[in-house]
Formats: C-alpha cells, structure tokens, sequence
C-alpha cells in the first residue's frame, strides 16, 4: 500500500489533542502520499468501516473505532485494507 509501517508510526505519534487529531492524520498521512483514505468525519467511514470490518470487536458501542482506514492504491493490495490507530498523547 502506500505508506510503510515506518509512515503510520510517525503519523500516530503526533498527536497531542483529540481536537488536532483529524486535521493532524489527514495531513500527516497526505504528506507521507497516502491519499486513499477515510476519517471517522467521511461520509463514506462507517461505510466502508462496515463493509470491510474483520474484528468484531468494532461492532461494539465502547470501542474505540480506527482514526483512519486507508484504501488499497492497487488491485493488488485490495486483500484488505488496513486500519490505523491513532495514539493520544
């Protein structure tokens, strides 16, 4: 996909606010060339989180939801797509 382990380590570690969070991952993954991705404020997050959702656990009301779900950039990556999680400082 788009944007190594490494990229999504640097992203998820910016974080201060859960205020500056959105705005930070967004930019933080589009600077890192990652543009196939949805934030919880898409309309198309809870869609796309519900079509392709593999862990139930996400299904349940207390459970932290993925800051992100960044979408294959190819077919060949369309396996699944992968969810970031963001951590809070």
């Amino acid at each position: 996909m788009g944007l190594p382990s490494s990229g999504l380590s640097i992203c998820t570690s910016l974080f201060t606010t859960a205020q500056a969070q959105a705005s930070s991952f967004s930019t933080c993954l589009a600077s890192h060339g990652v543009s196939n991705f949805s934030l919880p404020a898409s309309t198309s997050y809870t869609t796309l989180l519900d079509f392709s959702i593999r862990n139930l656990r996400f299904t349940l009301p207390n459970v932290t939801r993925p800051a992100a779900i960044v979408l294959p950039s190819t077919k060949e990556d369309s396996s699944e797509p992968y969810y970031a999680h963001e951590m809070v400082r």
